[in-house]
């Protein structure tokens, strides 16, 4: 949906009957909403950073080097040119 955020002519939901048809709910979700749980953020913290470095989870980042081109990273996300999470790189380690 980030990809079609400034589209005119932006893709909808298609086969929408298909929704009723086969009762399925259908909810969106924001992450800030979990976030407000200490006991989520607890359990988040304790066990996804292990799974990240055991390779139980691949992360995938889109790293764009340099704060000159900040502006173009962001207006990459709106257009759909990157995968994954975006990220500034600033410095090096």
């Amino acid at each position: 949906m980030i990809s079609q955020y400034n589209e005119p002519d932006a893709h909808g939901i298609r086969n929408l009957m298909l929704v009723v048809g086969k009762r399925l709910k259908l909810q969106g979700f924001i992450v800030l909403d979990k976030l407000k749980d200490p006991k989520f953020m607890q359990e988040f913290y304790s066990k996804v950073p292990k799974w990240i470095i055991n390779g139980e989870i691949k992360i995938k980042e889109d790293i764009t080097k340099g704060l000159e081109k900040a502006a173009d990273s962001i207006i990459g996300i709106f257009q759909g040119k990157n995968f994954g999470k975006a990220v500034v790189q600033i410095a090096d380690d």
